[in-house]
C-alpha cells in the first residue's frame, strides 16, 4: 500500500522538530484544542452576523468554542491515539467558514472561497479519507435542495462553479497519493483512518500457562517440583503434591 497522504504535511512539520514524528503527533494532539476553538469562535461569529444575533453577549461565543474545543479531548479520539480525528476535528469550524465564503455576493469573494474550502477539504481528507466523501455528500444535498428551491441559481455558473471546482480540487491535491493507490489495489486505504488500525483495537490476550510435558509431569497436567526447587517444602505441605 502506498504511503498515506498526511506523510508531507508531517514531514513539514518534522523538520520543526529535528525529524521527531513523535514530538509531530503530541503537537498536534496538544494545539487542536486551541485551534479547534479558535475556529469555532470565528464560526459562531459569522453565523450571528447571517441569523442577525448581533445582540448576543460575547461570553455566549467563547463559552461555545472552548465546548467544541475540548471535544476531541473528551471524545476519546485523543485518548485512543486517533489523530487523525483530532486533526479533523480541529479544522471543521475553519472548513465551515470557508465554505459560507460560497454566499458571498460578490464572485471573486466565491471563487476565494472555493480555494480556501478545497485546501482544507484536502488536508483533512489527507488524515481522513472519507471527509472528501462527506463533503461531496453535503454538496449533493445543498445542491438537490436548490433545484427545487430556486433552480435560477444553478442556471449561473458563477453560483455552483465555486463549489464545484472546490470539490474537484481536492482528488488533484491528492493524486499523488490517490492514484498508486488506485491503481495498486489498495482501494479499501479510503476507508482508513490516520491512528487507527484496521479493523479496530484489538485486546491483548495473556498467554495460557500449559503444562509442562515430560518424565516429572502428572498425569492430571501439574508437573512435580523438584527437590531443588525453593518451593519444595511449601508444595510437599500440600496434599496434591504427595
Amino acid at each position: 500500500m502506498p504511503a498515506p497522504a498526511y506523510v508531507l504535511p508531517f514531514a513539514l512539520l518534522a523538520t520543526l522538530f529535528g525529524g521527531s514524528t513523535g514530538a509531530v503527533i503530541s503537537t498536534l494532539m496538544l494545539l487542536a484544542i486551541p485551534f479547534g476553538a479558535r475556529g469555532a469562535r470565528r464560526l459562531l461569529s459569522v453565523v450571528g452576523h447571517l441569523v442577525e444575533t448581533r445582540a448576543l453577549p460575547r461570553w455566549v461565543h467563547v463559552w461555545g468554542a472552548i465546548t467544541y474545543g475540548l471535544v476531541p479531548a473528551t471524545s476519546g479520539a485523543r485518548g485512543e491515539g486517533r489523530f487523525g480525528t483530532v486533526v479533523v476535528a480541529a479544522l471543521l469550524p475553519w472548513t465551515a467558514r470557508a465554505a459560507l465564503g460560497f454566499a458571498d455576493p460578490e464572485r471573486d469573494g466565491r471563487w476565494r472561497a472555493a480555494w480556501r474550502t478545497a485546501l482544507l477539504v484536502a488536508l483533512g481528507a489527507a488524515f481522513v479519507p472519507g471527509v472528501w466523501l462527506f463533503a461531496l455528500l453535503v454538496t449533493a444535498i445543498v445542491f438537490g435542495s436548490a433545484a427545487f428551491v430556486a433552480p435560477r441559481l444553478l442556471k449561473d455558473r458563477d453560483v455552483w462553479g465555486p463549489p464545484a471546482a472546490g470539490l474537484l480540487a481536492v482528488p488533484v491535491l491528492l493524486a499523488p497519493w490517490l492514484l498508486p493507490l488506485v491503481t495498486t489495489g489498495s482501494g479499501p486505504g479510503l476507508l482508513l483512518e490516520a491512528g487507527r488500525l484496521p479493523g479496530g483495537p484489538r485486546r491483548l490476550r495473556r498467554p495460557r500457562h500449559r503444562p509442562a510435558r515430560g518424565p516429572g509431569a502428572r498425569r492430571g497436567g501439574s508437573a512435580r517440583c523438584s527437590p531443588c526447587s525453593p518451593c519444595w517444602r511449601w508444595c510437599r505441605a500440600r496434599p496434591g503434591c504427595r
